[in-house]
């Protein structure tokens, strides 16, 4: 059986799917030798929603989305970068979705993988 390929655009999926967080719980991704940390906070003194990162060390990096609250999904509208595999960048794609404030987030991902500028595809 071979395997399906998917690409969106000049993005080749490298992986989708869903996940359902625990309430105060970060979720992990594990990918390569890369982890990238999903850690969803709530600022009610502020209420716009807002995505930050910081790279705690050169193999870790923790996105950190604020106020993602929405029942009806809140995602990018581009893919972000946020790494990169070999000789492609790797990108996230995201909608996440949240019932209640005590109840875990619901997260639909994509990574999606791109070739560098002037590689072997530009």
């Amino acid at each position: 059986m071979t395997p399906i390929k998917i690409n969106i655009g000049q993005y080749e999926v490298y992986s989708s799917g869903t996940v359902v967080g625990n309430v105060n719980e970060e979720i992990k991704f594990f990918i390569e030798d890369l982890i990238f940390e999903i850690v969803f906070k709530t600022n009610k003194e502020q209420p716009e929603h807002k995505l930050s990162q910081h790279q705690p060390n050169d193999k870790t990096l923790t996105i950190e989305f604020v106020n993602f609250n929405n029942s009806l999904g809140l995602g990018n509208r581009v893919p972000i970068q946020v790494g990169t595999i070999g000789e492609k960048i790797l990108y996230l794609n995201f909608r996440v979705y949240s019932l209640a404030d005590d109840a875990g987030k619901l997260l639909h991902y994509s990574w999606l993988l791109k070739q560098k500028e002037g590689g072997n595809n530009g």
